[in-house]
């Protein structure tokens, strides 16, 4: 931290700082005071940042309507991906996660596939290694193309399996360039056989 940051560090409250427990996958949004809240756990941790900056006790209230798409979910791990890119445990789960989208963040939320999400199987950028796949992208990590190849596959789209085709960039499907790989090898092939000759 450098000395002008220092400087312009606040205190904001005294005493701990708040944080939120570990809540599982299975928890159902919560509303207080016209606010929904993904778990308990988010809620508790505004609760206790309201009671020491404000000395405000805030309460649960799930009878509000923001609320009223919520439901306690069976803790079964049958896990759908949302379009986002984000893994919920089951379609219960991410059924209330759509519920808080809507009513407090004001966005859509959709199912994209079955499964996990292709994005949580690896970590991309753990090698540098870039791949052409057989559908002609390029891929600049293993990583990438698995996490394409998973879509492919949990999305039931494309006529054959991805495969690599190949290491290193894709080369370019234009017939121009084309034209001119061919061109230069046979400028090469003649000057090599030419030189044969001598």
């Amino acid at each position: 931290m450098t000395p002008q940051q220092v400087s312009d560090l606040a205190l904001l409250y005294e005493g701990s700082c708040c944080s939120a427990r570990y809540c599982n996958m299975f928890e159902q949004p919560v509303c207080a005071v016209g606010q929904m809240y993904q778990s308990v756990c988010e809620f508790e941790e505004r609760q206790c940042i309201e009671f020491k900056l404000f000395k405000n006790h805030i309460s649960m209230d799930s009878s509000q309507e923001k609320c009223s798409c919520t439901a306690p979910c069976p803790t079964e791990w049958n896990p759908v991906c949302d379009k986002k890119g984000q893994t919920h445990a089951n379609f219960c789960t991410f059924l209330n996660s759509k519920c808080y989208h809507k009513n407090q963040l004001n966005e859509t939320l959709e199912v994209d596939y079955s499964g996990v999400c292709c994005e949580d199987m690896c970590s991309a950028g753990q090698t540098t290694l870039t791949v052409c796949d057989s559908e002609g992208k390029t891929h600049t990590d293993i990583c990438s193309f698995y996490v394409a190849k998973c879509r492919q596959i949990r999305r039931g789209t494309g006529k054959k399996r991805l495969q690599i085709a190949g290491v290193g960039p894709c080369k370019p499907k234009n017939p121009l360039f084309r034209s001119f790989d061919y061109f230069v090898n046979r400028s090469v092939n003649y000057r090599q056989s030419k030189a044969n000759r001598v």
